[in-house]
């Protein structure tokens, strides 16, 4: 597309792969901010379904929607959702969390069975993306000397804009959903920065 003052230029793609017809380029005449004409060619048309976005990126494995933000794009009440569902204390431990482990010892051991699990942000981070998901002693060894190393080695704001991108959130079509700049986008049609609280409740929720 081409943007100019006072309108804007789209070339679409051809209707489907290997044809070669010549397609129209739309042309949106505006006024102010908002759009008074369409134009197809030469032609006037009442209204115009462009294609959907492209949600991968060179950063996804195949048939993975992924489009990464920055920390900066994501509005505080999101991150503050995600932090009071996941790791309440992010910004005052160093990794791993002694409190939150043994707080959910003790769940885990009234309940007879797994009822809460003591990871940080950070320890979710390195198993996700370093690390298998077997739980064995020696993985989560593994897991608390990672974690550490990589809050001696990235800032917490770091960290956590990472973890934001790489959190699995459902699937879209025939591929998963990761990180929340593509699930604001599949789920709400809006860009994080545009999220309600109620959808960013939503999302820290899931």
């Amino acid at each position: 597309f081409r943007r100019g003052a006072t309108s804007w230029d789209i070339a679409l793609r051809p209707p489907s792969v290997g044809v070669s017809e010549q397609v129209p380029r739309v042309r949106l005449e505006l006024q102010g901010d908002r759009i008074a004409r369409i134009r197809r060619g030469q032609a006037e048309v009442p209204s115009l379904a462009l294609p959907p976005e492209v949600l991968t990126s060179a950063g996804a494995v195949p048939g993975e929607t992924y489009r990464p933000v920055r920390l900066a794009e994501v509005p505080r009440i999101l991150r503050d959702a995600v932090l009071a569902a996941e790791d309440d204390r992010f910004y005052e431990h160093g990794g791993l969390d002694a409190r939150a482990l043994l707080r959910a010892l003790w769940s885990n051991m009234r309940a007879g069975r797994v009822v809460e699990g003591g990871s940080t942000i950070t320890q979710q981070l390195v198993k996700n993306r370093l690390l298998s998901p077997e739980r064995t002693v020696l993985r989560k060894a593994q897991e608390a000397w990672l974690s550490t190393a990589l809050e001696w080695r990235y800032s917490k704001d770091q960290i956590l804009e990472t973890y934001l991108n790489e959190i699995y959130l459902g699937h879209w079509g025939a591929g998963p959903v990761r990180g929340i700049g593509p699930a604001a986008r599949v789920y709400f049609r809006k860009e994080p920065s545009q999220l309600t609280l109620g959808e960013a409740a939503t999302l820290a929720g899931m």
